[in-house]
């Protein structure tokens, strides 16, 4: 695998390395990645060209990298560095490569935050829509009706589904006499909708107000019931 980024003069696909042997030479700046024996190794060259012949120089500065992923982010640095790539180069052979190093450091750290910035936002992305979903495929009651009209309990599979069991009440105590057992039914919550979609909601909602009468009059046996209109105000759900 090789990979070369020329930073001055015109790329490799240009009229220039198709120039006659007797062309005056250029010195030429580029970013090469290559991969020898498992390793990959990105460097900076220097080269004395004539036309597509390297008459003189080699690498300023190179690092050997086992991963992939980091090898191609350190090539992509210098060649974002465009006319800078020069400089460092220059830097390397008067100063120290160690200049270089920090410039690619630092590429690597920025490259870094950046990933682990898209990471966390397609986490949360994730994690909004599994939510959605859950919230999309969970049975969950609602109450509806306002001003004593039309006072309904319902089941639905997701906020704005429509429901698959409704049931009406004439008055707020007598539906909040529903919830107080009904809310200790979410485990079987699944088990209703099975029920309503072979026996029809009508049939479960008469069950359903069966039951609560029979759980009531358990309660009172056991002297438990609350009394008044809503025996099972402090029930929690136990026989």
């Amino acid at each position: 695998m090789a990979r070369n980024d020329p930073q001055t003069g015109p790329s490799p696909t240009d009229a220039w390395l198709g120039c006659p042997s007797d062309a005056a030479p250029i010195t030429v700046v580029r970013a090469s990645l290559v991969m020898i024996g498992g390793t990959h190794h990105v460097a900076i060259l220097r080269e004395l060209r004539s036309g597509d012949v390297v008459l003189a120089g080699g690498p300023v500065w190179s690092r050997s990298i086992e991963d992939e992923i980091e090898a191609a982010d350190v090539f992509e640095g210098l060649g974002l560095v465009g006319d800078h790539l020069v400089y460092l180069a220059e830097t390397a052979l008067v100063l120290a490569t160690s200049s270089v190093d920090d410039v690619v450091d630092e590429h690597l750290r920025s490259v870094a935050a950046e990933r682990e910035k898209e990471r966390a936002k397609a986490a949360e992305k994730a994690a909004k829509s599994e939510a959605k979903a859950l919230r999309d495929r969970t049975i969950a009651v609602y109450f509806t009706g306002s001003d004593k009209k039309k006072l309904g309990v319902e089941l639905r599979r997701g906020p704005h589904a429509p429901p698959f069991l409704k049931l009406t009440f004439g008055a707020e105590w007598e539906r909040e006499r529903f919830w107080d057992w009904l809310k200790w039914q979410e485990h079987r919550h699944e088990e209703m909708a099975i029920k309503v979609e072979e026996a029809g909601a009508d049939e479960v909602g008469r069950e359903l107000l069966y039951e609560m009468l029979t759980t009531e009059q358990a309660v009172k046996k056991r002297g438990l019931g609350a009394g008044g209109r809503r025996p099972l105000l402090f029930w929690r759900g136990d026989l």
